[in-house]
């Protein structure tokens, strides 16, 4: 398991993307509550559904998705694949309709016609609705013209492996279950994490049986049942890859970014005299 971390100035995390107490409390995470987060964080591979020995794991925090944000994110990934879309420049993509219009494709062999396109989605206003969401795939590198086919240059999905999401409260577990309501069917297994202390309150009745509980105490977490329920499907598991990648590609691009100064500070410092003491 190979393991990347990266500096990042948002509430981010294994890759680690890291939250600072800043950023936290701008999203009104209280600080004790990051405390449960961390413990949480530290299982690592454990919160998968099935760790993969060929995958990285990738935990982020706080990610935020169109109608909610898990607490933390655990996710099997092939970070090969991402980094072969970052050298192609391939964007990444949460729109809804051109995501759709991408699966499409993928599910015509990765090439067709805009005409086998529109018959094959069958969607109301199929034209006009095709042709805005090729211009976005186009322009965020997903797909290429040749002849009179469209091209998908990479496979939709195929880069996320597994995902786990987390919801980490001081206490209210009603609440956490609202919270947990508006992500769930974006991820393969979902997690309630609690103060070990506060854990019997959490009641074992058949509608909660499908959510793993994790206990924390003294910093350290421990698995008290594990997650069970169906699997992200289609669109919502494409769109928790592409919140992912931003999220990675953001992160890395900074990182390579910074890096590249300084050859260029050394090179523009080539040829001038040393400064004098004074």
């Amino acid at each position: 398991m190979r393991r990347e971390t990266v500096a990042y100035t948002r509430c981010v995390a294994h890759i680690v993307l890291r939250p600072d107490a800043a950023t936290a409390r701008t999203l009104g995470v209280p600080l004790h509550e990051l405390d449960v987060h961390e413990a949480t964080t530290a299982l690592g591979e454990a919160l998968l559904p099935l760790a993969l020995a060929s995958a990285d794991l990738v935990v982020a925090h706080e990610l935020a998705l169109a109608y909610g944000r898990p607490d933390v994110v655990a996710a099997d990934v092939d970070i090969a694949e991402w980094r072969a879309w970052r050298r192609r420049r391939i964007a990444p993509l949460t729109a809804p309709i051109p995501l759709g219009a991408a699966l499409t494709l993928s599910g015509l062999g990765g090439t067709a016609t805009f005409d086998e396109l529109v018959s094959s989605s069958g969607a109301p206003g199929g034209k006009t609705k095709m042709r805005k969401a090729l211009a976005i795939l186009s322009e965020r590198g997903w797909v290429r013209r040749q002849g009179e086919a469209f091209v998908l240059r990479l496979a939709p999905g195929e880069a996320l492996l597994g995902t786990s999401g987390v919801e980490a409260k001081l206490n209210n577990w009603r609440r956490a279950v609202r919270q947990i309501q508006s992500w769930e069917t974006y991820v393969d297994a979902v997690w309630l994490a609690f103060p070990a202390s506060y854990l019997p309150n959490v009641p074992r009745t058949p509608r909660l049986r499908r959510f793993g509980l994790i206990a924390v105490e003294d910093g350290c977490a421990h698995i008290v049942r594990r997650p069970s329920g169906p699997r992200a499907q289609g669109i919502r598991h494409v769109l928790m890859e592409q919140h992912l990648y931003s999220r990675w590609l953001t992160a890395t691009q900074g990182k390579r970014g910074s890096a590249s100064t300084a050859p260029r500070a050394a090179a523009r410092g080539r040829g001038r005299p040393a400064p004098q003491e004074r």
